[in-house]
């Protein structure tokens, strides 16, 4: 994990092993960036740094972020799109696993108790980003 500027100029040569096998999967594999503003200082270093060395790698890349303003919004997913090859998910990183968890089809039972006793605070933190998604939805999912 980078925590700073500064952590992400030490990690190359610190945690080598590690970047080498995230260039390693990139290459092969559909890349999930969640959790990071895009603009973000480090994450933008990480981003290009993998740019630049790979170029459009793997078939897609994808960026997880909320984002308030639709112009903003609209003009970044098309930035994104053209020079990253990069689709920008307008989510907070809570409703998107939600939204993975229903695509899914079914959900661990402990986690299915959790979220059904933490769904009012959910709700309340991603109130902008909810749109369609209900407790009846996870209630309703197939528990494995």
């Amino acid at each position: 994990m980078v925590l700073t500027s500064l952590d992400y100029f030490a990690s190359e040569r610190i945690r080598k092993d590690i970047y080498d096998a995230i260039r390693s999967l990139a290459k092969e594999c559909s890349t999930v960036f969640a959790g990071y503003s895009l603009s973000d200082y480090t994450f933008k270093n990480i981003f290009y740094v993998l740019y630049e060395e790979l170029g459009q790698w793997a078939s897609h890349s994808y960026t997880v972020s909320p984002i308030a303003d639709p112009t903003y919004e609209e003009w970044l997913s098309r930035s994104m799109q053209e020079n990253f090859k990069t689709k920008v998910v307008n989510e907070t990183f809570d409703t998107f696993m939600v939204r993975l968890v229903l695509a899914r089809g079914h959900i661990h039972k402990n986690l299915k108790e959790k979220a059904v006793k933490m769904w009012p605070q959910f709700e309340e933190d991603n109130n902008s980003y909810i749109r369609d998604l209900k407790l009846a939805d996870i209630e309703t999912l197939k528990e494995k």
